[in-house]
């Protein structure tokens, strides 16, 4: 069997957290799945090149190299890849463009080798005013069966219509929050003064992805700090099924104290609601 495949299964099942997205750039050799459902790998990278094979969601390749050639859908713009992947019984290569390719994949409480569910995640667009939007889907058996988009961290004025963030995720337990399976964290991370970095929290109860909360953290040496906390169930005492979100900013140059912004969520099962913000 594919050797790259059966390495890909046994990390992901052992460990909580997969991701290989560099600088928005997915490095040569890393182990993917697809985010696009039912997608045309290419015999080059051109949406007009012959079709090599056409693959579901949630199904393994390795990444060769990225292609110079680059592509654009909904206003987000990035590479295509040479990619290597099993094809009925056989290892062929092909081109996918990028935005078809998890940028982060994690496994569900309920992953095995005969069942496979998985976390998917991918940039989907990107406009001028509100920057890059993503989704987040669970994948089962080759198809979809929940998702949620929503925007995520990023630096227009450093990225244009390129994405250059560093992502990665992790996957938790239910954290003390009742009528849930999985919450997935995403960061996004890029390491320059003035650059939000930060992490997205996402709920699924076993039928439905729900988006959950934002914390952003973002520095000027010398002048500003800001900074955030999660504070889960069960590590607040006597608070099932609430999330305590606090967001800190400290001004250097002024001799005062760091102003903070706490905002209470209530998880109710389907979705996590905002109850209060001081």
């Amino acid at each position: 069997m594919f050797l790259t495949v059966l390495f890909m299964l046994t990390s992901i099942t052992a460990q909580a957290e997969y991701a290989v997205y560099d600088y928005g750039q997915f490095p040569p050799g890393s182990p993917v799945l697809l985010f696009g459902d039912k997608v045309n790998i290419r015999e080059e990278p051109s949406i007009n090149a012959k079709v090599v094979a056409t693959l579901p969601i949630g199904d393994s390749m390795e990444i060769i190299a990225a292609a110079e050639t680059q592509y654009t859908v909904n206003d987000y713009t990035t590479n295509w890849y040479q990619v290597a992947f099993e094809y009925e019984g056989e290892v062929i290569q092909g081109y996918v463009w990028g935005g078809l390719i998890s940028i982060v994949s994690l496994p569900l409480q309920t992953f095995d080798e005969e069942n496979f569910d998985v976390f998917v995640f991918s940039i989907t667009g990107f406009d001028e005013e509100q920057g890059f939007t993503g989704e987040a889907r669970i994948a089962k058996d080759g198809g979809i069966i929940s998702k949620v988009s929503f925007d995520i961290i990023s630096h227009v004025e450093l990225e244009g219509s390129g994405y250059s963030h560093s992502i990665s995720g992790i996957a938790l337990d239910d954290a003390g929050f009742s009528q849930l399976d999985n919450i997935f964290v995403l960061s996004f991370m890029y390491a320059a003064c003035g650059v939000a970095n930060g992490d997205v929290l996402l709920f699924w109860n076993g039928n439905k992805l729900s988006y959950g909360a934002e914390g952003v953290s973002i520095s000027e040496a010398d002048v500003f700090s800001q900074t955030f906390d999660f504070y889960f169930p069960s590590e607040i005492e006597g608070s099932p099924d609430y999330l305590i979100h606090v967001q800190s900013f400290d001004e250097y140059y002024d001799d005062v104290a760091p102003e903070n912004t706490v905002r209470l969520y209530k998880w109710n099962g389907k979705s996590l609601e905002q109850i209060h913000d001081k």
